[in-house]
C-alpha cells in the first residue's frame, strides 16, 4: 500500500515538473536514484514560430558574420579565388542586409533575437576567430571551408524555418530572393573548395 502511493505521489511530481519544463523550457531529468540521467528537453521539440522581426534578425545577424568573415579573407588571402569569393559575399550580404532594414523601416517591425539568431551568432564568433588564428593557404582552406559549412545550414534554415514562419508576404518574398543567393553563394564556395583541394 505504501509502495504504491510512492508511486503514484512520484508520478505526480514528475507530471508536475514536466508541466513547468515545458512552460519554461527547462530540461527535466527523469532519472531515478540507481537509473542511468536521462534528459528530456524541449529543446528536442521543432523549434517555435519565430515573428516576423526575429526572421529578420536571423538573416541580419547571418548577413554580419558574413560579412565579418570577408573583410578578412580580403586582408589575409593572395588567392584570387578566395578574394573573388569574398568580394561577392560583401556584396550580396550587404544588399541582403540594406533590404532587410529597409523592409523594417517600412513595415515598422523591430529586430528580436531568437535562439536560431544566437546560434547562428555564436558560431559565426567562433569561425571568425578561429580563422583569425591562420594564414597563407591553411586560412584560405578554413575560409572556403567555412563558408560552405555556413552556407548548408542557413540554407537549411531559410527552408525549414525562415520561409514557412513568413507570414507577411514582404518578408516571405525577402526570404525567397536571400534562398536563391544563399544557393548561389553555396555552388561558388563548393567549387572553390574542390579547385583549392587539387
Amino acid at each position: 500500500m505504501f509502495n504504491a502511493r510512492l508511486g503514484v505521489t512520484v508520478a505526480f511530481l514528475l507530471s508536475l515538473a514536466c508541466a513547468a519544463a515545458c512552460r519554461d523550457n527547462v530540461p527535466v531529468s527523469t532519472a531515478t536514484p540507481g537509473s542511468s540521467s536521462q534528459n528530456t528537453s524541449v529543446a528536442n521539440d521543432p523549434p517555435s514560430r519565430l515573428s516576423a522581426g526575429q526572421i529578420l534578425e536571423v538573416t541580419h545577424t547571418a548577413n554580419a558574420g558574413e560579412i565579418e568573415q570577408a573583410k578578412l579573407a580580403q586582408t589575409k588571402s593572395s588567392d584570387a579565388r578566395v578574394n573573388k569569393l569574398a568580394t561577392m559575399m560583401i556584396a550580396d550580404h550587404t544588399t541582403a542586409d540594406n533590404a532587410g532594414a529597409e523592409l523594417a523601416r517600412t513595415e515598422g517591425l523591430t529586430l528580436l533575437d531568437s535562439t536560431t539568431s544566437s546560434g547562428i551568432k555564436t558560431d559565426g564568433g567562433q569561425i571568425l576567430a578561429d580563422l583569425t588564428a591562420k594564414s597563407g593557404a591553411a586560412f584560405d582552406k578554413a575560409y572556403v571551408d567555412a563558408q560552405v559549412k555556413e552556407h548548408t545550414a542557413v540554407l537549411g534554415i531559410v527552408d525549414n524555418q525562415l520561409i514557412p514562419d513568413a507570414k507577411d508576404a514582404q518578408v516571405r518574398a525577402l526570404m525567397q530572393t536571400i534562398r536563391s543567393k544563399v544557393a548561389e553563394h553555396l555552388v561558388h564556395a563548393q567549387k572553390v573548395q574542390s579547385e583549392l583541394s587539387q
